[in-house]
């Protein structure tokens, strides 16, 4: 009995030594973030550091840098059901330009202010003859309209009773394909950050239609499984980029 007593209070005397050390871990910053793109222009470019986003990212390393924190942006753009799954399960920290609803503010810590906004529109062939002005237009004129999979646009679309919807798309270029190639589909469902972009340098032969349906902001989230401390300095970055004037600047090139 007195060995087994003795024992137990070694691991309590044990324990009581190594959780402090674990807790103070779990507050310290990673000495390297990873950072996550989109498959979506101008947010991001596959090729560079440029885009809305990208160079967002750019300043955010910057100002990591100088407090000990190495950015890694990863080179290849994914679609937004692969990124929350990546920053979900703790592959990637940061992820610029995410809508924001109950169910993800649930699985991700977001930043304390957006670092832009957008508005939703819908691109069309330029030789259609639609008049849209609201969504009861598209569900009257019986349209099909697309928008991308597993996307809050998609899901705003699916708050509307009798719209035909088309939400199997996994990026806007596939999207805009099909609509240009008039595979079953009327309408692509977009914000008008990436439907001017595309609509003028790729697909010219879409139009965007003048109507906006809603304006949303669109926010940095970080990965749960990103230390308390990092967000701190990632928070710290965001705050400071506001205050210069620097975030306004990129806002203004691509909006």
């Amino acid at each position: 009995m007195h060995v087994f007593w003795w024992k137990t209070l070694s691991v309590c005397f044990w324990l009581s030594l190594c959780l402090p050390a674990f807790a103070q871990g779990n507050d310290s910053n990673e000495k390297t973030l990873t950072f996550v793109k989109q498959n979506s222009k101008p947010k991001y470019f596959e090729a560079n550091a440029e885009g809305l986003c990208g160079e967002i990212y750019t300043l955010l390393a910057s100002g990591l840098a100088e407090k000990g924190v190495e950015v890694e942006v990863l080179p290849m753009v994914y679609p937004i059901k692969r990124i929350l799954t990546m920053l979900e399960d703790g592959r990637a920290n940061v992820f610029c330009g995410a809508g924001r609803n109950a169910e993800r503010e649930l699985r991700y810590i977001y930043s304390s202010r957006p670092v832009y906004s957008v508005s939703n529109v819908v691109s069309a062939r330029d030789n259609s003859k639609y008049t849209i002005d609201s969504i009861a237009d598209i569900s009257n004129k019986k349209l099909i309209v697309a928008a991308l999979f597993g996307s809050s646009s998609g899901r705003w679309l699916r708050s509307h009773d009798g719209l035909r919807i088309s939400d199997k798309y996994h990026s806007p270029d596939e999207a805009l394909l099909a609509l240009n190639n008039n595979e079953k589909i009327d309408l692509f469902f977009y914000h008008d950050l990436g439907l001017n972009y595309l609509t003028k340098t790729t697909y010219t032969s879409l139009r965007v239609l003048p109507v906006k349906f809603r304006t949303v902001s669109q926010w940095l989230i970080y990965s749960k499984h990103t230390t308390a401390q990092s967000v701190r300095l990632l928070e710290a970055q965001v705050s400071s980029i506001t205050k210069s004037g620097e975030l306004k600047r990129i806002q203004e090139k691509y909006l």
